[in-house]
This record gives C-alpha cells, sequence and structure tokens, in this order.
C-alpha cells in the first residue's frame, strides 16, 4: 500500500477527470452500474512534467520528477479496498520522449496518462519506470523510480482535479565517503553531512516546492569502534536531539554528526547511510562519513586528548608534542605558531608529515596561567592550543621514595619518561633498554647485544617521540619507539654519553672519545659532528632556554655553545671537571662537577655550591642532573645514595634512598610529575613523591 505522507523531492501529477481521451494502454474499467455509464464511471486524465536530465551539479527543478522517466503504470482501487487486493484497472503508457503521449516543452516535456475510473471515491497508484511499456506491458526488467498514491471522489460528467506528490525511489547515494579529523579536545564539534540520494538513472534527487517523501526513506546510523567507550557521536536531524540513529524522509531534511572530542587515541566513528527496496526495487547501503580525533599528546601528561584543549608544563621542561590526525593524507605537513609565549613557550621544529608528527615544547622561564596558546595548522585545519606553565609544591621534608627492583646484574643507567607514558632506561651490563610502568609493573627489557652495543648509557626523548640512547665503548647511537623497534646509527666516534633533543628537529649527543658534539636528524638519520675547541672531552649536553645546544668539557673544565654550527666556550673554569648538565627555571645551565653543583647564566656568568661532601660524602660528579616541575634542580647522588635538590638560589637538601648500596645515576621527571631515578648498583628504579 501506497504512503502519501508529506516529504521532500517530489514530482506534481495534475489529474483531471472528464470526457477526454488518451493514449495509454490497459485494461478499461466496468460501469458500476446503471443505465447511464458516463455517470457512472469518468475518463480520468494525468498529466506529468519530465524534465530533461539536468547537467551535472545542477539542483535547479521544481519538483522531481526523473528524467529517465519512459513509462507509467497507473491502477485503480475502490477506496473502500483498504488492501489493494483487486484492481479495477490498469494503465500503462509510453511516456518517453518519442511518444505520442508527450509533447515537447521548454526543458522537458508534458505527458498525458489516460484511465478509466468508477465514480465514487477511489485510489489511484501511480509508478514510473525507467523503460515504455511494450505491448502494454511495463517490461519486468524496469526500474521504478517513483511512486504516488491519492484518494479521489470521482463525479461523472465533471472535471475532477487533484494533486498527487510523487515519492522518489533512492537506488544510490552519490556523494562520496567523507573523511573528517576533529580535534580530540573534549569540546563539541558538528560536522554538516553530504547526503545525494539518486534513483535508477543516476539522477540526483533533488527538493522541489512540493516537498514530497521519499519512498524509501534514508536512515543514518553511527558505529564507533576503538577508543574508549561509546557515545561520543551522535546525529542530529534537522537540529533536533541527538541519536546514534536518524530517519530522513525528505530531501529537504538536513543531518549533522555531533562529536564530543572525547573517544581517545584509535578512536573513529563511521555514518552508514541505507535506503530499503521498495516493491524489490531500489535500495542502497553507503558509509557517507568517517570522523578520527586529530590528538595532541605530549609527554608526560597526555594534554589534549580528550579534554581539555590544553597544554600543561612547566619552567624547562621538556615534552614532545605528538600530533595524530588519522585522515591527514600522506606529505601532509604542520606549522606551530605559539602566540603570546614570550618566555612562556618554546616550539620546536615539526618532525614527520602525514597522519603522524612530533614536535619539541620547551618551557618557559616565565610562570604563566594562561594568554599563552599554540596553534598547529595542517594547510586547512587549525587546531589551538592554550598553553600553561606553572610550578609544583616543594616536596613534604621527608617524600615517599619507592624502588623496584629489576635485577642486580642490570646497571640500570640513564632513564627518560617515554612518548607513550612508561619509564624507559639504558641497562649498561645488561646491555639492554628497557622500560616500566608508572605504578612499578610490566618491566620489559630488549637486548641490544644484536644490534652492536656492549656499553649502553644514557637516556633522553628525542624530537621524533622516541627514546635515544648511545654507547659508553662503541660508535653507536640508537633509538627505541614505544614498540621496542630498535634503531642503531654508526658514529665516527665513541664514548655517546649524553642525549638531548634539540629544537631544530635533531638528536644531540656528546662523544666523549672524538672530542666531537654530534646530531642526528630525527628524520633523515644524517649525521652531523662539530669538533670541540682544543681537544676537549665533552661529557654533557643539554637544550638551553636561549635554543642553543650547550656541552660541557670536562678536559678543560668549561662550558661550551652551539648556535647555527658556530662554536664557543666561556672562558671560566670550573672548580673541577663539569659532566651531566641541564637547563634550570631560572634561564641559566646547571652541571654536576666533582661533588659540586655548577650554574652557568647564558651570558658566561659562573658559580658553584658546594662542596656536597660539607653534608655527606656526596659524590654527583657520575650522576645526572634535570630541572623539576617544582622549580628547583634535581640530581642523582651516586657518592651518598641520596636523590639531591637545589633552589635557583642554591639550597640543597639531600634524600637518602632506602637501598644503601643503590648508587643512584639517572634522573627524569616522570610521567606522574614524580622525580624517577635508577639506582645502576642494585638494579632498581626509584620513584621519589613530589
Amino acid at each position: 500500500m501506497v504512503r502519501c505522507v508529506a516529504f521532500a523531492l517530489a514530482g506534481i501529477l495534475t489529474f483531471a477527470a472528464a470526457g477526454c481521451g488518451g493514449s495509454g494502454g490497459g485494461t478499461p474499467l466496468p460501469p458500476t452500474g446503471g443505465s447511464t455509464p458516463n455517470k457512472r464511471t469518468g475518463n480520468v486524465t494525468f498529466k506529468i512534467v519530465i524534465p530533461n536530465a539536468a547537467p551535472a551539479g545542477s539542483v535547479k527543478r521544481r519538483a522531481f520528477v526523473s528524467p529517465s522517466a519512459n513509462g507509467a503504470l497507473v491502477t485503480t482501487y475502490a477506496h473502500s479496498d483498504t488492501n489493494h487486493t483487486t484492481p479495477l484497472g490498469t494503465a500503462a503508457t509510453d511516456i518517453s520522449a518519442s511518444s505520442s503521449a508527450c509533447t515537447a516543452t521548454a526543458g522537458g516535456r508534458t505527458c498525458t496518462i489516460a484511465v478509466t475510473a468508477p465514480a465514487g471515491d477511489d485510489d489511484f497508484v501511480f509508478i514510473l519506470y525507467d523503460a515504455a511499456p511494450v505491448n502494454g506491458t511495463i517490461p519486468s526488467s524496469a526500474h521504478e523510480l517513483g511512486i504516488a498514491g491519492v484518494t479521489q471522489s470521482i463525479s461523472g460528467g465533471t472535471t475532477n482535479s487533484v494533486n498527487a506528490p510523487i515519492e522518489a525511489i533512492v537506488a544510490g547515494f552519490g556523494g562520496s565517503t567523507q573523511s573528517i579529523d576533529e580535534p580530540g579536545d573534549g569540546r563539541t564539534h558538528a560536522v554538516s553531512m553530504v547526503i545525494a540520494p539518486t534513483d535508477f538513472g543516476d539522477n540526483p534527487i533533488t527538493a522541489g516546492t512540493s516537498n514530497a517523501p521519499y519512498a524509501n526513506p534514508i536512515t543514518a546510523t553511527v558505529g564507533e569502534s576503538g577508543g574508549s567507550g561509546s557515545g561520543h557521536t551522535q546525529l542530529e536531524l534537522d537540529g533536533g536531539t541527538p541519536s546514534a540513529t536518524v530517519t530522513l524522509t525528505k530531501a529537504t531534511d538536513t543531518v549533522q554528526a555531533v562529536y564530543d572530542g572525547g573517544g581517545g587515541a584509535g578512536y573513529s566513528a563511521s555514518v552508514t547511510l541505507s535506503a530499503a527496496a521498495v516493491n524489490g526495487q531500489g535500495g542502497a547501503t553507503q558509509e557517507n562519513l568517517t570522523i578520527a580525533p586529530t590528538l595532541f599528546v605530549s609527554n608526560p601528561t597526555v594534554f589534549y586528548s580528550p579534554a581539555p584543549a590544553q597544554l600543561n608544563t612547566y619552567p624547562e621542561g621538556q615534552h614532545v608534542l605528538a600530533i595524530s590526525e588519522p585522515n591527514a593524507a600522506a606529505g601532509t605537513t604542520y606549522i606551530a605558531t605559539p602566540d603570546g609565549c614570550n618566555s612562556v613557550l618554546s616550539a620546536g621544529t615539526i618532525v614527520g608529515t602525514g597522519t603522524s608528527a612530533t614536535m619539541l615544547v620547551v618551557g618557559g622561564t616565565q610562570i604563566s596561567n594562561g594568554g599563552c596558546s599554540l596553534a598547529i595548522s595542517d594547510g586547512t585545519l587549525t587546531f589551538t592550543l592554550t598553553v600553561t606553565n606553572t610550578l609544583r609544591p616543594a616536596p613534604a621534608a621527608s617524600p615517599a621514595v619507592t624502588e623496584y627492583s629489576i635485577g642486580s646484574t642490570t646497571g640500570p643507567w640513564g632513564i627518560a619518561t617515554g612518548a607513550d607514558g612508561n619509564l624507559w632506561f639504558t641497562e649498561n651490563d645488561g646491555i639492554a633498554v628497557s622500560s616500566i610502568k608508572p605504578d612499578g609493573t610490566d618491566y620489559t627489557s630488549h637486548s641490544l647485544s644484536a644490534d652492536g652495543f656492549h656499553s649502553p648509557v644514557g637516556a633522553t626523548l628525542g624530537p621524533d617521540g622516541n627514546v635515544w640512547f648511545g654507547d659508553y665503548s662503541h660508535r653507536l647511537a640508537g633509538k627505541v619507539t614505544t614498540s621496542a623497534a630498535i634503531t642503531t646509527y654508526s658514529t665516527t666516534n665513541g664514548g655517546t654519553l649524553a642525549f638531548a633533543a634539540g629544537l631544530d628537529g635533531n638528536t644531540w649527543f656528546s662523544e666523549n672519545a672524538g672530542e666531537v658534539v654530534g646530531s642526528i636528524n630525527a628524520t633523515s638519520g644524517a649525521l652531523t659532528e662539530v669538533p670541540v675547541p682544543d681537544t676537549g672531552i665533552p661529557y654533557g649536553v643539554a637544550l638551553g632556554p636561549d635554543g642553543a645546544v650547550w656541552f660541557d668539557d670536562s678536559l678543560n673544565s668549561v662550558i661550551g655553545r652551539i648556535s647555527g654550527g658556530m662554536v664557543s666556550e666561556f672562558p671560566p673554569t670550573t672548580t673541577e671537571p663539569p659532566v651531566y648538565m641541564t637547563a634550570g627555571s631560572d634561564g641559566a645551565m646547571w652541571f654536576t662537577e666533582g661533588d659540586m653543583i655548577g650554574r652557568m647564566t647564558t651570558s658566561g656568568s659562573l658559580t658553584e655550591y658546594g662542596p656536597l661532601s660539607s653534608i655527606g660524602t656526596g659524590a654527583p660528579h657520575l650522576a645526572y642532573i634535570t630541572p623539576g616541575p617544582d622549580g628547583a634542580l634535581w640530581f642523582a647522588d651516586c657518592g651518598n645514595d641520596a636523590v639531591g635538590r637545589i633552589t635557583t638560589a642554591g639550597t640543597i637538601t639531600e634524600y637518602v634512598v632506602p637501598n644503601p648500596s643503590g648508587d643512584p645515576l639517572g634522573i627524569t621527571v616522570g610521567p606522574d610529575g614524580n622525580i624517577w631515578f635508577t639506582e645502576n648498583e642494585s638494579g632498581s628504579i626509584g620513584v621519589l613523591q613530589l
């Protein structure tokens, strides 16, 4: 039974009941009784305007009547026959361009269809086909293009005019699948959907003034996968209540997908369109839209996935910001533009193209809770992150220290927080690079013996989001991905001790045995080596607050700087040979030397604090140093089995670790904002709670 509900994109049939004939074939309707047939029956004429095929992209049409219409079938039923089981007559009419039933008009043709119908209330069912009738019958191979149904009270001897909207039959979707990246920022984003239904002739079904219905309404359904949870994407029909499924009944219906900015890494949503067949005709299914979040994930904290759209750092805290845009085209490049971030944030060169890229971001020396933002553009879309640069409180007088044993023969050395939020570290004795979760579980070791390493040392998160490390006795540098894929690089000299991520997209390192500071491009792997003046021996290397790469020359007890390929050293010599170094929240470079802690401003002014022997048998000369989220500098004191803290004013506090022979060595800020360190002698990984 044909539905006669208001809907979009319909054509208009003009019915005229009068004593006029037509050229349609079919079965005549018998008189319903009485001696005056012309008063008991009427000849009903249908007139239909069929347009020419519209030019590509054109949607200008008064009402939808398929240009592919070549045949029409009208079936009449008594209105009392509610199930339309007994037809009173049919008329199959040729309405092709060559038919005598049609007259050419501007932009198309007007065709007349005639049937005989009994007086009284009649139901007329009208079907358009893409093939003309043969010998008065619509071919079985013909496709239905549209249907109409109307009830009309027919009066004999008079003219009856009725309008019947044509319900277009959806047989396909002309629109292509849209792939949309939206920021996974916890905010609502609406995506307007393009729905382009077509009939069997591939004609676009467009809205006309009558706004008649689809014969087979279109159902849009959201499917979600990956990430965390569901319900992040819903559909709104004509601005109504969001739902997982909506039904479009007319072409003027509009649908938008509403994404809440959640779902996390790996999340995606797809919207599928479907229209059921009508009388075994038409029907189609298509995935029309996919949504995936563009995520900005920064170590050590996930900042942009799923909310808020905010990057939180601390003074001189170095983080690698990972950009994930699942639907980005190959070769897509990104540009990062800080705004209002002077002394608040430094943004490095973006490494990588396409669906994923990374960049180094470094907190500046200025504390800020707002006013700084970082805009990242892929050339089409721009995503903006607000930036804070704040401090955490100083630790308690007796902070809790926890140690996780990984084996006394492993010799853990350097340590860094990986892009996956785990702690990664080298094992000098175990010849491995390993990881452990922040809760102390899932210790996993990856042997480096087959990669040629003999004494792996150091660990730094590089600008490409991988952890980089060196080898004390071999001419090698390496990196490990979060999935434990290891890449090795040959260096000219040995003793690759310390590593630092550069704002230029390179990973920098010291070559102790070769008197050079080297760098490896994180994308191409190209090696560059810069000689140190006076045949010096570089140990530590660090990114400075001025964007330059700083190093210490332990042989000559001086501090050096590399910028734009130019090397300079500052004349003040340190009391003892400097070893490892980092930038502090005060904009100066800090380093360990013997049993002292040194500080040098970017203009070359030297200050030294200690000796640590005055507060214990300290020996930080074998240990690393790092800026803390509390604004102080933290160092590993292997000689005193302690973790030390020095404020930018020079006040030193030491916290003895539980293991009396641990020999703390590597140190970093963990993904939880606490101080993590290695115990080289005891084979443990420790954490001091801030």
